[in-house]
């Protein structure tokens, strides 16, 4: 180990979380109690916060979000939780759990969506904040208005559903379009109506128009942009373009192309319409999508990968530190011969889940 990092041990090392028995809703309960024995059905890590759905449908949580004027807090009556503690003010059992920068939503067995977090300025939540008791009221879970969803997914500041219909609703920041929503009346927004505006925000759920008909099964993002898995195995992206986070190669937006929004040069800013990756994904079926800060990745039915973005730390999977414009196979010695089944993303790093045979 190169001994000039300034790295803790108990961070830079997995080790086992315990739980205790203690306080719900993150009041100080942790350390005291006698252990428990748990179970993680579905887990989901903020900034500065981890969160677990358990497999009696329960959800825990420890460390602590931040709000856009720097305070922190977990729970009303907290700061920083240090210890696992349950999440006991949600209603019903919940069976996933997705997480953003400072934001969470957890879905429900019976398709109910549920969300709160220190970060609601830019619509994060999907609800009106009572402004008389903002801090109780945006760190508390609250069912939004939604029914029927059958999955949930998180960029950093915006947040998706999926009804069991296969219609795509979408709120939070949306000064890159990362929502995939073009809002139709001031009632759903602030800042702004539209992908560009630095304060944009579609601030309660809305339809993703563009979506439409795609069949969506998956959809994530990243800080910037957005993706989306079909059925059939197509992979759509939106948002931030010149970082190449989205896959598409710029040239191929012609002058006029109104899916584009452009930059003072007149060179391709944003992505306003999900559109569909070609390129190396041509005729390949994808099973599993992630979205990283500024990168993204993907892996086909063939358990092949293939990474583009942002690349200064190696993030894409490509050698050298080049951003990569679209997307390329992951192509290391050692990678090849094994079969991928899942990608998942942070910041600026990304994991692979390799088949297991019995």
């Amino acid at each position: 180990m190169d001994t000039d990092l300034d790295l803790n041990p108990k961070e830079a090392r997995p080790g086992e979380v315990t739980f205790f028995e203690g306080v719900g809703d993150g009041k100080g309960g942790g350390n005291g109690g006698q252990k428990k024995e748990i179970r993680v059905r579905d887990i989901a890590a903020g900034d500065s916060a981890t969160w677990v759905v358990t497999e009696d449908r329960g959800v825990w949580g420890w460390g602590t979000m931040r709000s856009s004027e720097g305070t922190t807090r977990f729970h009303p009556l907290t700061t920083l939780q240090s210890f696992p503690t349950p999440i006991s003010s949600i209603p019903e059992p919940i069976i996933r759990i997705v997480a953003g920068c400072n934001h969470v939503l957890c879905l429900s067995q019976k398709g109910n969506v549920y969300t709160w977090g220190a970060g609601c300025e830019q619509g994060q939540l999907g609800r009106r904040v009572v402004e008389r008791s903002r801090l109780s009221h945006v760190l508390t879970p609250r069912k939004i208005g939604l029914k029927s969803i059958a999955d949930i997914g998180t960029g950093s500041d915006h947040s998706f559903a999926i009804s069991s219909d296969g219609k795509v609703y979408a709120w939070g920041l949306n000064n890159f379009g990362q929502t995939g929503v073009v809002p139709s009346s001031k009632r759903n927004t602030i800042g702004g109506t539209k992908a560009g505006e630095d304060s944009a925000c579609v601030m309660l759920p809305s339809l993703v128009e563009g979506l439409a008909g795609k069949k969506v099964v998956k959809i994530t993002g990243g800080n910037k942009h957005s993706l989306a898995l079909t059925e059939t195995g197509e992979v759509y992206s939106w948002g931030m373009v010149d970082g190449f986070a989205t896959g598409h190669r710029l040239a191929d937006f012609t002058e006029g192309d109104e899916r584009v929004v452009r930059d003072e040069r007149g060179r391709p800013r944003i992505l306003k319409v999900p559109t569909k990756i070609r390129g190396a994904l041509e005729g390949k079926k994808v099973i599993s999508v992630t979205a990283g800060g500024e990168h993204s990745l993907v892996v086909t039915s063939e358990g092949k990968a293939y990474g583009w973005g942002f690349n200064n730390s190696h993030q894409t999977g490509q050698r050298g530190d080049d951003d990569v414009e679209v997307p390329m196979l992951v192509d290391y010695k050692a990678v090849r011969g094994k079969r991928f089944v899942w990608a998942g993303a942070g910041g600026q790093f990304s994991l692979l889940g390799e088949e297991v045979l019995d």
